[in-house]
């Protein structure tokens, strides 16, 4: 979903017209059909965890997902905080597409028309496509928005700021044929099955980072201080283009080579670290420039 429809079903959900599940609820899942229409006209969402699994998985740079289109970074709307997101391809003026959304190709007939073959053409590609059938192309490192859905959660903080209550629902899916079937899924054998735990502890800890960002007001917006924005940009590289940054290179030299979650959760450490570091710098900023602003 976009972020408009992402808008309305949070107010969904605090109104109480989607009801919340518990992790032992069943929710409805009759097994994917493989139509791609989840893949079309939405927005997703990445955070750092994402990124470092799929540019492993990839094996590219943070900067190669940027220039190559499939990564963008900017400022969201309305807090101004450095967001980046899966940049979709434009179909027509309506439609946009996952940049990673693949035909499903019958494999014993692609072996049969490439036999002899060092590789297969795009035409032998194409005659073996199973027609009306697409599917993830980075499916074993996709998002974790990709990979908790349909499940839905929602992180509520108490008033108090003090503690985290998580909530799961789901979303209405009109769509999606696996969910109008008479099938079940309790939820916490999808979260398991999908390895969703992982994904969504790293939101978390995101998520936190981003509470200090706003509260030190490291955010972008128009006619704001250009020291702040010089930060903003800063922090943003940070997060979601670490490889440009040396010490990455040199500390992690094989990151994107062996396939190592524990590396790649402290290198997400010291991302965020670095970025809580610097979000802090923000008000003492704020105070030289009024400063030399009233001299």
């Amino acid at each position: 979903m976009n972020t408009r429809d992402l808008e309305r079903l949070y107010r969904d959900v605090e109104q109480g017209k989607i009801p919340f599940l518990a992790q032992g609820d069943e929710f409805k899942w009759s097994g994917c059909t493989m139509c791609g229409l989840c893949c079309f006209d939405i927005d997703i969402l990445l955070n750092p965890y994402d990124i470092l699994r799929l540019r492993r998985h990839l094996s590219c740079t943070t900067s190669d997902l940027i220039q190559r289109g499939l990564v963008e970074i900017f400022s969201g709307g309305n807090s101004g905080l450095p967001l980046a997101m899966i940049k979709f391809r434009k179909v027509d003026k309506k439609t946009s597409l996952c940049p990673f959304l693949a035909p499903v190709v019958d494999g014993e007939k692609l072996r049969e028309l490439t036999k002899g073959k060092e590789k297969p053409s795009p035409e032998d590609l194409e005659a073996a496509r199973i027609p009306k059938r697409l599917a993830c192309g980075i499916y074993s490192a996709r998002p974790a928005v990709c990979r908790s859905s349909p499940l839905g959660r929602m992180s509520v903080r108490s008033k108090d700021g003090e503690g985290t209550r998580n909530l799961f629902y789901q979303p209405p899916t009109a769509f999606c044929p696996a969910c109008q079937g008479e099938g079940r899924v309790k939820g916490a054998k999808w979260i398991e099955d999908n390895g969703v735990q992982p994904y969504w502890d790293a939101s978390e800890r995101f998520q936190n980072i981003f509470s200090t960002l706003f509260e030190n007001g490291l955010v972008l917006k128009e006619g704001g201080d250009r020291a702040v924005a010089i930060l903003w940009n800063l922090a943003a590289g940070i997060l979601y283009d670490f490889d440009s940054l040396d010490f990455v290179t040199k500390e992690f030299p094989q990151n994107r080579v062996r396939e190592d979650g524990e590396e790649d959760l402290r290198l997400l450490t010291q991302l965020l670290q670095m970025v809580e570091a610097i979000a802090t710098t923000v008000p003492q900023v704020k105070k030289m420039v009024e400063s030399k602003v009233r001299q």
